[in-house]
């Protein structure tokens, strides 16, 4: 009965899985082409937060819970409009960023993300739909 029991917890997992790899780490599938000015930041604890490269395995995940789970969890978020009827994700790869991670949802869901400042700091990253996609009163953490 228990290795039963050890089998349900360990397939349940399997819907996500993230290691964090060495910074300057590449992988051969980490090669999503960020455009230079998505999630741009002077920060420098922030722009290290985004790029550090992690091992990622997401399998059919809502939406809001890829934005709930490891590496994303770590930063506030505010969402704007997101509709309620989209797919879910299904990502793996060796060697991404959290800010390919990010620019891959925000193409895959047809998603704006800004950051948001409060005093010249780095506050929230802002994610909505884009306008002719957008639809009023859903938020991923609900």
């Amino acid at each position: 009965m228990a290795r039963f029991g050890f089998f349900l917890v360990g397939a349940a997992m399997l819907s996500v899985s993230c290691v964090t790899l060495p910074r300057g780490f590449e992988g051969p599938e980490g090669k999503v082409v960020v455009p230079s000015g998505f999630l741009y930041v002077d920060d420098s604890a922030l722009g290290e937060w985004l790029d550090t490269p992690f091992k990622l395995r997401y399998h059919e995940m809502a939406l809001r819970d890829v934005f709930a789970t490891h590496p994303l969890n770590s930063m506030r978020y505010r969402f704007e409009g997101l509709r309620r009827d989209v797919p879910p994700f299904t990502e793996s790869s060796v060697g991404m960023t959290r800010r390919q991670l990010l620019y891959s949802l925000a193409q895959f869901y047809g998603l704006s993300m800004n950051i948001e400042y409060e005093a010249r700091v780095p506050y929230a990253i802002v994610v909505k739909h884009k306008p002719e996609q957008a639809t009023e009163g859903f938020s991923p953490t609900q």
